[in-house]
């Protein structure tokens, strides 16, 4: 970037400081137990300190995914916070202001004729500064959940637990996104990855449940991004190793999902795991270039207005044949094997009913005359 663009981007608003200072005090000072004391900062703020978390939870949970880290850190000191922690729900709601106008979008593969039209969102293309060659970020059909997960080992300096993020998507925006605590100290980050990569498995069984309803199944297994080789192999493996056997059970009904061909794990650069922005607070750079895709503000290559709002010459598809190309088609040897016996036990439904149909079909209690 130039100089122009890097002042530009040093006035952009973040949902909670994150330079060295505020971070450290942030964690490690505790609030004053008494009551007066809170009382007096209550009014030197003007707002009480849960019921501006409160509000930051609601803008969170309906369409705000990108103060997820900055609510759930905040919301941990509500029995007793600081002034520091005053100020960091200030800043929220602040930010909340500044970009009052945001929000989720999702993108169709063609465009609707008989509604208005509106401008692209605003997005940060521009700022997201340099990403490693190796780096490509996944395409898929509008219809095709797909998730991206990862952990933040051990942060929580208090009770070293490590922080699960977890982003799934459907139709280029985010459909559910979780930042939690993970309930027990994980021994490594393999552990840590492979307990947030249970709880992105256990949501994302939830949004298929919603789309099989829907009419939209999901014929092939979902695909959940990780950046941890280790995680993701043993996953894939399904089976524990000699390192992981002391791990409670219910986290390995992750490769029990992964045997039923109901999800994979696939790897991922860190560059462009979107789920990295639900696990800490991330610098300006990094922090727009995960919110642009997590808020839908680029498009997904099979929409119309991927080339404008990118400025990318890729073709794009045209015709309904390419458009339904792109559905629930994740290019994986298991979506092809359970394609095959779908269209196999099709072909015996078929030759069924044809056969009921002209009367060829005689069950065998008819021919014992009872």
């Amino acid at each position: 970037m130039n100089d122009a663009q890097l002042r530009d981007m040093s006035n952009r608003p973040l949902p909670i400081p994150t330079h060295e200072s505020f971070t450290k005090n942030f964690h490690n000072i505790p609030g004053d137990p008494n009551e007066k004391a809170q009382e007096q900062l209550k009014k030197e703020f003007k707002f009480g300190y849960r019921s501006g978390i409160g509000e930051l939870i609601y803008a969170m949970v309906t369409c705000r995914p990108d103060i997820s880290t900055a609510v759930v850190q905040c919301a941990q000191h509500s029995v007793c916070p600081s002034k520091y922690h005053y100020h960091a729900v200030r800043h929220a709601i602040k930010y909340l202001y500044i970009t009052r106008q945001d929000g989720i979008y999702f993108w169709r593969p063609k465009p609707r004729m008989d509604l208005p039209d509106h401008p692209l969102p605003p997005s940060n293309v521009a700022y997201h500064g340099p990403v490693p060659e190796q780096a490509k970020r996944p395409t898929h059909g509008p219809m095709e959940p797909h998730c991206y997960t990862d952990s933040n080992w051990a942060n929580c300096m208090r009770t070293r637990r490590s922080t699960t993020g977890v982003n799934l998507q459907v139709a280029g925006g985010s459909v559910g996104y979780k930042t939690r605590l993970q309930p027990t100290v994980a021994l490594s980050s393999t552990e840590a990855e492979f307990m947030a990569a249970c709880e992105a498995g256990k949501m994302l069984l939830y949004i298929r449940s919603i789309l099989w309803d829907l009419g939209v199944p999901q014929q092939a297994a979902s695909i959940i991004y990780e950046d941890n080789d280790a995680c993701t192999a043993m996953a894939n493996a399904q089976k524990p190793t000699s390192r992981t056997r002391h791990m409670d059970i219910r986290y390995f009904a992750l490769s029990d999902w992964v045997e039923q061909d109901l999800m994979t794990l696939e790897r991922i650069h860190t560059s462009v795991n979107i789920a990295d922005h639900f696990t800490k607070p991330l610098e300006r750079t990094l922090f727009y270039r995960h919110v642009d895709y997590i808020m839908g503000h680029i498009p997904p290559a099979y929409s119309p207005c991927y080339t404008c709002a990118t400025g990318n010459a890729e073709v794009q598809p045209t015709s309904d044949v390419d458009l339904q190309d792109m559905v629930v088609k994740p290019p994986v040897a298991r979506a092809a094997k359970c394609e095959l016996q779908l269209q196999h036990w099709l072909h015996i439904v078929a030759c069924t009913k044809a056969h009921v149909q002209s009367n060829l079909y005689i069950p065998h209690w008819i021919v014992g005359g009872c």
